[in-house]
Order: structure tokens, then C-alpha cells, then sequence
């Protein structure tokens, strides 16, 4: 921490003084069964960062999903029908990216297959709409999923 933040949260203190603090908080979470050390302090002294510390990604994990089949032809025809903006912010791709994004678009069954789990005939202008992908994660971000209407108040609600 830069000693002029420290100055400002603590004021004018002695080293004899932070050790003491240290020793206090050292005392008080071994005596809860917590051995305190940089990372249990993080929450205290939020901008000293241990340069220890290490983060590992890349870990090979097997996972078992259901997937539901799509029919493109029914995806092709939401999309002839409700063009390719997004149908909660009207982002699109190909006027944002240029060729590189024309065409790409999600499309969001606004009744989740997985809650009818079984084949269904879909009607690609009745049960489809094109979403961008950030829309439709934060449709599908909590358990129960938000329907387009109700997407466009919570964009419109943000100041």
C-alpha cells in the first residue's frame, strides 16, 4: 500500500504502531481457529496484493450435458422474419463488425426446451427471437429466465 493512502486511512502511525495492529488482528483470528495471512488480510488491506500467490487454469474435467437437437431451418426462419437485430437492445453484428459479424446472431426459444424436454414442433415466429449473446446470457444468468419484455425495461431502467 502507498504510504500516503496509509497516511490518509490511518494517519501519521509509528511502525511500532502497525505491528501492534498486525499482531492484534493476528491474535484475534488465530484465536478463531484462522491463521491470518495475506490472503484472509486481502479483505482488510484490500490494495496489498501478495505476489505469491499463484492461479492455475487449464485443468482437463470431463462433463456430461444434455443437448437438445435445434433445427437450423427454424433458426433461418426467425431470422427472415425478425431480421438479425437483437430482439432486447437491437444490437447488430454486421453493422457493428462488417462482414466479419453479418448473419451472426443467437436465437432465444423464449420457452426453454429444457423445461419441455421432450421433441416439440416449434413455430419459428411464435417460440424464436434473435438475441445478441449478452442479451440472451443475461436471460439465461439466474434460474428463472427473463423474458424479452421484461430485458427491455431492465436496459431502460439504467440510468
Amino acid at each position: 500500500m502507498h504510504q500516503n493512502k496509509v497516511d490518509r486511512l490511518l494517519g501519521q502511525r509509528s511502525e511500532s504502531e502497525i505491528n501492534e495492529a498486525y499482531d492484534f488482528l493476528a491474535q484475534r483470528y488465530s484465536s478463531q481457529g484462522t491463521e491470518l495471512n495475506s490472503v484472509n488480510t486481502a479483505s482488510f488491506f484490500p490494495d496489498e496484493v501478495d505476489s505469491a500467490q499463484t492461479f492455475r487454469e487449464g485443468a482437463v474435467r470431463q462433463v456430461t450435458v444434455n443437448a437438445y437437437e435445434r433445427d437450423p431451418k427454424a433458426r433461418q426462419k426467425c431470422i427472415d422474419y425478425y431480421g438479425l437485430n437483437c430482439s432486447v437492445c437491437n444490437f447488430n453484428f454486421g453493422k457493428v463488425y462488417g462482414q466479419l459479424g453479418e448473419g451472426f446472431i443467437h436465437v432465444h426459444h423464449l420457452r426453454p426446451i429444457s423445461d419441455i424436454a421432450e421433441e416439440y414442433e416449434v413455430d419459428p415466429v411464435k417460440d424464436l427471437r434473435p438475441v445478441c449473446p449478452n442479451c440472451h446470457a443475461m436471460i439465461h444468468r439466474t434460474p428463472r429466465t427473463y423474458s424479452i419484455e421484461e430485458m427491455k425495461n431492465i436496459i431502460e431502467a439504467q440510468p
